[in-house]
């Protein structure tokens, strides 16, 4: 979209060219009824009006208090009060010496067009255009466009574009796009800007910033801030960004750059002071556990593939997550909370290569003690606390996930399900 390129197709409607003037004369009222077919004929771009009403379509140099049309009104320099119309308003074809400024409303059925910096409000069912500052609120069904500074509201049912300026709120069904954000992008889609700083971007969708600071995006599927850094990202599926002094929570992944906060998701990963760890270990229910950590230290997912005993094909898979601080002389402290899950790989009784033949979990809390072998790994030594959830069939492939030995502490039918608790033990090395 190239700036003023409405403007000029509009014009085109009445494409009359004007000299320059220095003053309007003011006056009280004039009635045009196709322009210069009015009370003040040509005269009427020369002198600003109280009142201008115009039957189909005219033309005056200004309006001071009001200005109504059936069609189409145009005002030279600036309207000040109200500029109503059945279908578009234009202001500011022309500019005299001072660069005025427009204050107050206007209203068209389809389409608003104000060249001079606004102070107030548009309204229109399809498209608004303010080519200066806009202070006040841009309210459109299709589009509003602003080219330098917005310090207001915009509200579209398809697009905003502030594509100069700060921006307190832009308010879009569909996209927002800025270069300059310093407020709120709210869309039903998709934000958009290459500088946001100190505000908000909120998107059903996806919100993408190349540079932020200080900004919160919250988006049902994606968040994207390329450089600077970000207060919070809280996307449901991904959280790409720079830096985060703050929180980052996705439903599946985050990535950054670095972090001085706590990432939540699935799956996070932070390239500089990010955590990762890989851990070989043994439990009272599992013969071998390989476990990949990743995040931050005080925050972290954790990843496990275990071993089950019995057939060689039962498994484990897991996932949780766990935090870790350190202690004098390198010791360590950590707590984790996991869910584990049977799974028979390549089991001859099976039609799938990878095969749940029902639930059989082990909901694991884990406290673990860390001390150091020489600089390179960790004696990871810890009690555990296991409740085991089996739902109950006929023909199960194995037995309930339990301890090697008879160490539960309590174990009751509910419905279909076979619930146990016990205290277990892992231990383990991390590198």
């Amino acid at each position: 979209m190239k700036r003023q390129v409405l403007s000029i197709f509009l014009a085109s409607l009445y494409a009359i060219s004007f000299a320059q003037t220095d003053s309007l004369q003011q006056k009280d009222f004039q009635f045009s009824f196709l322009y210069p077919l009015g009370t003040d004929g040509h005269n009427s771009i020369k002198n600003s009006y109280n009142v201008s009403l115009n039957l189909f379509m005219g033309q005056t140099g200004a309006t001071e208090s009001f200005e109504a049309g059936s069609f189409l009104n145009i005002n030279k320099y600036y309207t000040n009060g109200a500029q109503l119309s059945g279908f578009i308003n234009i202001t500011g074809t022309k500019n005299l010496q001072n660069d005025y400024t427009s204050k107050g409303f206007q209203g068209a059925g389809f389409v608003n067009v104000n060249n001079t910096s606004v102070d107030g409000a548009q309204i229109a069912g399809f498209v608004n255009t303010a080519n200066k500052t806009l202070t006040g609120a841009q309210i459109g069904g299709f589009i509003n466009y602003t080219t330098q500074s917005m310090n207001g509201v915009q509200v579209a049912g398809f697009v905003n574009v502030d594509a100069k300026g700060s921006s307190r709120a832009q308010v879009a069904g569909f996209v927002n796009h800025t270069p300059h954000n310093n407020g709120a992008q709210i869309a039903g889609f998709i934000n958009n800007t290459s500088v946001t700083k100190k505000g908000a971007q909120i998107a059903g969708f996806v919100n993408t910033s190349a540079q932020t600071d200080t900004a919160t995006q919250v988006a049902g599927f994606i968040n994207v801030a390329a450089k600077g850094n970000t207060n919070a990202q809280i996307a449901g599926f991904i959280n790409v960004a720079d830096k985060v002094e703050g929180l980052q929570l996705a439903g599946f992944i985050n990535v950054c750059d670095s972090i001085d906060g706590v990432p939540i998701a699935l799956i996070s990963i932070v390239r500089k002071n990010g955590f990762r760890a890989f851990e070989v270990s043994a439990s009272d229910w599992s013969i071998a556990q390989a476990s990949f950590k990743l995040g931050v230290q005080h925050f972290y997912s954790v990843y496990i593939l275990s071993k089950l005993p019995d057939e060689s094909s039962r498994w484990a898979i897991g996932a949780g997550f766990g935090h870790q601080s350190n202690l004098k002389n390198n010791w360590k402290v950590n707590l984790e909370a996991t869910v584990h899950q049977e799974l028979w790989i390549d089991d001859d009784r099976a039609d799938k290569f990878l095969y749940m033949d029902r639930t059989n979990l082990v909901n694991q809390l884990k406290f673990g003690i860390g001390i150091p072998i020489g600089t390179f790994a960790t004696l990871n030594i810890a009690p555990t606390f296991n409740v085991g959830v089996a739902k109950r069939t006929s023909e199960p492939l194995g037995d309930n996930l339990q301890p090697h030995w008879n160490s539960t502490l309590s174990s009751h039918n509910v419905g279909n399900k076979r619930l146990s608790t016990w205290f277990g033990f892992s231990t383990g090395i991390q590198f």
